[in-house]
């Protein structure tokens, strides 16, 4: 996963609607390029989204690309 820099969680990175794999509108994107699933738009805060997805964040593995679906 690339380090953005970007807080995932932050609302305005928030899209619903987007659930289709990123291969499906990006041209070259690889469709083996597994989803992170992550807690978005479910919590108030970033810190109770985070704890919520925590097995999830230890189950990143190093040098493997991920999308987040609805961002």
């Amino acid at each position: 996963m690339a380090d953005s820099g970007v807080n995932p969680y932050h609302e305005i990175y928030y899209r619903p609607d987007l659930t289709e794999h990123p291969c499906t509108y990006v041209q070259g994107y690889d469709c083996s390029i597994p989803a992170l699933p992550l807690s978005i738009g479910k919590y108030a805060t970033w810190q109770e989204a985070f704890e919520a997805d925590r097995a999830l964040w230890a189950s990143v593995k190093p040098h493997q690309w991920y999308w987040i679906p609805k961002t």
